[in-house]
């Protein structure tokens, strides 16, 4: 569930919100439960199943060159539940400083209940700023901290 909202107010732009998500994933796999047998080669595998048909003992399949070279059983739960629960609210403001210059400030706090630390804040600042040259207009934008967004200039 998730709700974003923005309100104008003179020379701000108020934007608020947040999101609560429920998730839960199951998964099941019955891989090698039953065993799994490996072969050193097609040759060996194919002596083995020709002396099981003839009722040879393992280790007369073994002295004419057959065997598995490895055997592999799986054990325990086949199925994994993860549930998780998470909530993430938000506000932010940009503010009209000039006709020009906008600045922008807020705060995000997420939150996990499967993880120890339960209050991570996320501070947000950002600077937008427009100058003339002839008629075209160029704007510089400023990241936030920590962000992956590189500044960037628009002719």
């Amino acid at each position: 569930m998730q709700n974003y909202s923005s309100v104008a107010l003179n020379k701000n732009f108020l934007k608020f919100g947040a999101r609560l998500r429920d998730s839960s994933q199951t998964s099941s796999s019955m891989s090698s439960f039953n065993g799994a047998f490996t072969f050193p080669s097609l040759l060996a595998y194919q002596i083995t199943a020709q002396g099981l048909q003839q009722g040879l003992t393992p280790v007369e399949i073994r002295a004419a060159g057959g065997g598995a070279s490895q055997f592999l059983i799986v054990a325990g739960t086949p199925l994994l539940q993860v549930h998780y629960l998470d909530f993430e609210p938000y506000v932010e403001d940009d503010w009209k400083a000039r006709p020009n210059l906008t600045v922008s400030a807020g705060l995000r706090f997420e939150t996990q209940d499967h993880i120890h630390d339960h209050a991570d804040f996320a501070p947000r600042i950002g600077l937008a700023w427009a100058w003339e040259k002839g008629n075209r207009p160029k704007w510089f934008c400023v990241p936030a901290p920590g962000s992956s967004t590189t500044a960037s200039v628009r002719a």
